[in-house]
């Protein structure tokens, strides 16, 4: 029976968690950019300078944390974490300065690097991998209803003042926190006894012991060069195709609709497609199936790279708009098809730390690739800039055919 209750409760907690983070980090981001441009009053230098202390603050916090989950408690990370990203917000927003919104990049970077890593850590150990699977889709889903209802609150708030969605959003992170202090389970995980650690010492064993599970699957090894370049051509898309849109097309204007409002209406037709496209994944039983998994995600890396170059040569707003919107739904599911890949055949004691590990590679593939995209865009056009990103982005195309060979060389040598 306690079996059975944890098998319920722990993927519905899970759900909750994407559901409410996207509703919190929608309401904060839909106007996030236009708020450090215009109430911070930052220069275009600073807004790259944003990006990349977020990005390095993620790429340094993100072993460290993600050991600390695997040694203490996957709960306390989780509930840390989104206590610190809505701390994180809630300062950026409560005051439009130079110097307080760089310092809230810190402060919600390390939040965030608390929870990559150890919630999904944290189902894995509670139901078990092979009935974790099938939860990662659904919650992506549930992202995406949840940033359905951020957006809509976002744009209403921002109608007021620019300040407030991201004070909002703060407030909403917080309150998960506390809410998970008070609901979420923990019975899965089994944390090192109080008199075997040595603390920073055992932090580097476990760090250790990550490194080497990695190293014994080579597919995982193809998996990190993987979110290495999506890191590389990622930071370039997030911070150029708003201002592709508004400085080299006209936005249409029906019923006077401005800026915030045209990008809420993309944001949620995004959803939708996402949602859709999410719902028909979480039907497949890809669970059994890792090289499927594999040949899917190849299919939408295609799809992104297409997407991307298509948004560079666009020539008309509404071929524009097409490309933002197909991009966002084969990213919307990249992210589950590769967590159900890199879960599988991980020991539990460094599930976290590995997890951690590929994020922190995507976040270094942002910190290389960024600048370069962003020193692009700015000596010769966005376009430019975005076309890059899709050079950027090619090489993933064979490291994960790598992958699928990898994985199926695997599964021969244990038959």
């Amino acid at each position: 029976m306690r079996s059975f209750s944890r098998r319920r409760s722990a993927p519905a907690v899970y759900v909750f968690i994407y559901l409410w983070f996207g509703a919190s980090f929608a309401a904060f981001s839909i106007v996030s950019s236009l708020y450090r441009a215009v109430d911070g009053g930052l220069s275009p230098f600073q807004l790259v300078l944003v990006g990349t202390i977020l990005e390095t603050s993620v790429f340094l916090g993100e072993v460290p944390t993600g050991v600390v989950a695997d040694v203490y408690s996957r709960r306390l990370s989780v509930v840390t974490g989104y206590l610190m990203l809505g701390a994180g917000f809630v300062l950026e927003g409560a005051i439009a300065r130079v110097e307080t919104i760089l310092i809230a990049q810190v402060v919600w970077g390390v939040g965030y690097t608390f929870t990559s890593g150890a919630q999904d850590a944290w189902l894995a150990d509670e139901v078990g991998e092979a009935e974790a699977a099938p939860v990662y889709p659904k919650a992506a889903r549930a992202a995406q209803l949840g940033t359905l209802v951020g957006v809509g609150g976002g744009v209403a708030l921002a109608t007021q003042s620019l300040a407030w969605p991201l004070v909002a959003g703060g407030i909403g992170m917080m309150v998960l926190g506390v809410v998970l202090a008070l609901t979420m389970p923990e019975t899965g995980f089994r944390p090192t006894p109080r008199e075997d650690r040595t603390t920073f010492g055992h932090m580097g064993h476990t760090f250790m012991e990550g490194t080497r599970a990695i190293r014994a699957r080579p597919a995982l090894i193809t998996l990190m060069a993987i979110g290495l370049v999506y890191g590389l051509w990622s930071e370039g898309f997030d911070r150029l195709w708003e201002v592709h849109l508004i400085r080299n097309f006209d936005l249409p204007r029906p019923f006077g609709a401005d800026q915030v409002t045209w990008f809420g209406i993309l944001s949620v037709a995004g959803m939708v497609l996402s949602m859709a496209a999410l719902s028909l994944l979480s039907r497949r039983k890809e669970k059994a199936n890792i090289p499927r998994t594999i040949r899917l995600l190849f299919l939408s890396d295609v799809g992104l790279l297409v997407s991307l170059v298509v948004l560079a040569a666009a020539g008309s707003f509404a071929v524009a708009v097409g490309a933002v919107l197909t991009l966002r739904l084969f990213r919307s599911i990249n992210g589950p098809l590769s967590l159900s890949w890199v879960n599988r055949g991980i020991d539990s004691s460094v599930r976290a730390t590995v997890l951690s590990m590929r994020s922190q590679m995507d976040s270094l593939g942002q910190l290389l690739g960024g600048p370069v995209i962003g020193l692009v865009a700015s000596a010769i056009s966005i376009r430019a800039g975005i076309g890059t990103a899709a050079v950027a982005l090619l090489p993933v195309l064979l490291l994960v055919l790598v992958a699928l060979r990898q994985e199926r060389l695997a599964a021969v040598r244990r038959d």
